[in-house]
């Protein structure tokens, strides 16, 4: 019989941490029940949108706009990037409301963003020798002397 790996739990901190942050930030967006507009939200919600009616109607065109920006035909996607706009378009087609989408698309990017904080923190510190070990969920390994660099910080 294979042999179950033994969970780190101390690893298993920061990551419950960064879950429930992004839980307590969804959750004053939801008690408050309103969308959070920026400057360029609605531009971005419009591409958004022209993504999932052209995936709804199924006349996909990544080059011109077809439904959204008053069915102008302008080339926004295309320079925008087509797959991050159609990823986005496939969510809002899943959730059908703009609040659901932006409550699920926020909390994705918090986690996302703060994982990845989490990562280049641990790297950082590890190499300049303050962590004695780098962690994951997954897998745990730890920083062997000879791979230790010395750390310079810039000074300002």
């Amino acid at each position: 019989m294979k042999k179950l790996k033994k969970i780190n739990y101390a690893a298993c901190w920061p990551y419950l941490a960064v879950v429930l942050f992004a839980a307590y930030l969804a959750y004053r967006q939801m008690r408050t029940g309103n969308i959070i507009i920026g400057s360029d939200t609605i531009f971005h919600f419009n591409r958004f949108y022209e993504t999932e009616e052209q995936i709804r109607n199924g006349n996909l065109s990544w080059f011109m706009t077809l439904y959204g920006f008053n069915q102008s035909g302008r080339v926004i996607n295309a320079f925008y990037g087509p797959a991050f706009a159609y990823l986005n378009g496939l969510l809002l087609l899943a959730v059908r409301t703009w609040y659901r989408y932006q409550i699920i698309a926020n909390c994705k990017n918090k986690l996302n963003t703060y994982h990845n904080i989490w990562q280049i923190l641990t790297i950082y510190a590890g190499k300049c020798g303050q962590v004695r070990c780098q962690s994951t969920l997954l897998e745990s390994c730890s920083l062997r002397s000879s791979e230790e660099e010395s750390c310079t910080i810039p000074r300002s």
